[in-house]
């Protein structure tokens, strides 16, 4: 089945047209990017890793989010063009070469190293349409690209999305986006998350509000800290 469908509809890269391959090596270089950070909250003061700065410290029970690419023009559209194939064609393969990219850039950066990998939950209708939730894959290959020297497990029942939502473009501003995520994510064994400092990871951060939410919910659990990893802001 597998041939058969590569012979009708063979794999191409989605931002050059090469066959055999989703995403080509070529086009995954040139996604790589040295991404000088700032904090998440006001978006104007720059921190090694996308953590709240001294002025913003306090407003948030999420740490940092830390952006892995920085684009504009034509890279901007290119990186664009794949987080859309991924999530909206539903091509799962790009999985690998984006959790590569996240990674590279996450270990030339400052972002702490946690004890587990946390991604963004779907709300399981929302997991019926698409056949797969994008950011727990891109945990997934984003753990295995850093498994040298160590594994960092990534844990998909910790965290889940107890109701549906509007899509967060909808909603205009901060405070209407955060209304629309009240008491939508719970967790599930907060015995689990007690002490442990966890890196959520999702495919874009537009306003940063789901990933606030999120962390909120996780530090009332009582963990240690948590973090955040997003490919890229505002797409």
């Amino acid at each position: 089945m597998s041939l058969a469908l590569d012979l009708l509809a063979p794999r191409r890269c989605v931002c050059c047209r090469a066959y055999d391959t989703w995403l080509c090596a070529p086009c995954a270089d040139s996604l790589r990017t040295h991404t000088d950070q700032v904090c998440y909250y006001c978006k104007e003061t720059p921190t090694s890793y996308g953590n709240l700065c001294s002025n913003c410290r306090g407003a948030a029970a999420l740490r940092s989010i830390y952006v892995g690419t920085h684009h504009t023009g034509a890279q901007q559209h290119l990186l664009a063009r794949v987080i859309y194939h991924y999530k909206y064609y539903f091509i799962e393969e790009l999985a690998e070469p984006l959790g590569t990219l996240l990674a590279h850039s996450a270990t030339t950066s400052a972002l702490p190293v946690p004890d587990v990998i946390i991604p963004v939950p779907l709300h399981r209708r929302r997991l019926r349409w698409r056949g797969f939730n994008q950011s727990a894959h891109l945990a997934t290959a984003l753990s295995s690209a850093l498994a040298r020297p160590l594994t960092i497990p990534v844990v998909t029942d910790l965290l889940v999305r107890t109701r549906y939502t509007t899509p967060q473009v909808a909603r205009g501003t901060r405070s209407a986006r955060l209304h629309n995520l009240r008491n939508a994510f719970a967790v599930t064994r907060p015995a689990d998350v007690r002490g442990t400092r966890i890196l959520l990871v999702d495919d874009i951060a537009t306003t940063g509000t789901t990933l606030l939410e999120c962390g909120t919910v996780l530090a009332r659990a009582g963990a240690r800290s948590v973090d955040a990893i997003v490919l890229a802001r505002g797409l």
